[in-house]
């Protein structure tokens, strides 16, 4: 009973220490990164609802100013007829409050 116990937990150690970094960092850019995909993925679905998002990548984020964050992600979009392209969001957003402040897409074909 105690042998398999043991590889039990053993495993769950390795799963979490291997997809952990080894120490938290706040400024890493993580946190601004999770919070402003969702506003993200809003703007892409209502700029191009004909499209399906195929591929998404994380830019990354710049501060403006203490409290605000400008964060851009790029969607690799494939229409209806099967054309591919490329959209970059860029999602400015207030840290403190939470709120987006400003949304804004521009496609492009790379």
């Amino acid at each position: 009973m105690v042998l398999p116990l043991l590889k039990v937990v053993v495993s769950v150690m390795i799963v979490c220490a291997s997809g952990m970094p080894a120490k938290f960092d706040p400024n890493d850019g993580y946190r601004e990164y999770i919070v402003w995909v969702p506003h993200a993925r809003k703007a892409v679905g209502e700029a191009y609802p004909d499209a399906a998002a195929v591929d998404f990548q994380y830019v990354g984020c710049e501060a403006r100013s203490p409290t605000i964050t400008a964060c851009k992600y790029k969607y690799w979009m494939k229409d209806a007829q099967g054309r591919e392209f490329g959209v970059y969001v860029t999602v400015e957003g207030d840290n403190k409050s939470g709120r987006a402040l400003s949304v804004r897409t521009e496609k492009t074909d790379s």
